[in-house]
């Protein structure tokens, strides 16, 4: 069986949210009919921020804006305590 984008997005969230939870951090990963999954904190007070599993050039990359600094790649071992920096009130 062949993995689906969508698929591989969210195993790659899906280990995020695990290490974010290790970190203590409150997240859910949503899943929209037709849409890529996305990571959110639970926590209104954090505001929009959204995290997405991409592909660029066969390379997968944590997102949560438009600016090159706003990503990181799903394997950077400080991947999550980049991404829990932002969710500190």
């Amino acid at each position: 069986m062949e993995t689906s984008d969508q698929q591989e997005q969210y195993v790659h969230l899906t280990d995020l949210a695990w290490r974010l939870h290790e970190l203590r951090r409150v997240v859910s990963i949503v899943l929209v009919p037709e849409q890529a999954p996305f990571l959110r904190p639970r926590n209104p007070a954090f505001g929009r921020i959204l995290v997405k599993a991409t592909a660029q050039d066969q390379e997968w990359f944590f997102t949560w804006g438009r600016g090159g600094d706003q990503r990181i790649p799903v394997n950077a071992e400080d991947s999550a305590r980049r991404i829990a920096r932002l969710l500190v009130a």
